[in-house]
């Protein structure tokens, strides 16, 4: 594995961003707090009325409420470490949105070829690319990377996954 000047933790480093990205960004953050707050709302209406709704219905409320809140603050994240710029100011020698790149997984020393998507885009297959969502974990942590970068990614699991960023482009 690499020492530890190598790997730079999930979500530290700058990130440059097309306006528009920024923008699209902008506009999916706000849309999760909606649905946040919709969900919210429900919770409290059905506790408030004392109205009767089934555990199911509660507990879909809850998770979906804690899905929008956490898509929410994964784009907060983003933005927050994000320069905006016009997009001949975006430097051709790190990772960013529609980059693709080699993906080196430390642990299992696998390599595979990958591209940064928006959200929408990731279910879209064209060509043998494995396709990641920019505001996914490693997505979002590989963004601004160079070639030779590493980066660090905590599953769901909790677990810590090493990964070098190689060559960009195919």
């Amino acid at each position: 594995m690499s020492g530890p000047q190598d790997v730079k933790p999930q979500f530290a480093h700058l990130v440059r961003l097309a306006e528009d990205d920024a923008e699209r960004l902008m506009r999916e953050r706000d849309e999760a707090l909606a649905r946040a707050g919709e969900r919210e709302a429900f919770l409290r209406d059905v506790l408030a009325c004392r109205c009767t709704a089934d555990e199911e219905t509660l507990r879909d409320a809850r998770l979906s409420r804690e899905q929008a809140m956490a898509r929410a603050q994964v784009l907060d994240d983003l933005l927050a470490r994000a320069e905006v710029a016009s997009p001949g100011d975006i430097p051709l020698d790190v990772v960013t949105l529609g980059s693709t790149f080699e993906m080196h997984d430390l642990e299992t020393d696998a390599t595979w070829w990958m591209r940064v998507v928006p959200a929408a885009d990731v279910e879209v297959v064209e060509d043998a690319v494995l396709r990641m969502s920019d505001v996914s974990p490693l997505g979002a942590a590989v963004l601004g990377t160079p070639p030779g970068g590493v980066v660090e990614v905590r599953s769901a699991s909790g677990s810590l996954h090493a990964y070098r960023v190689g060559r960009i482009g195919s």
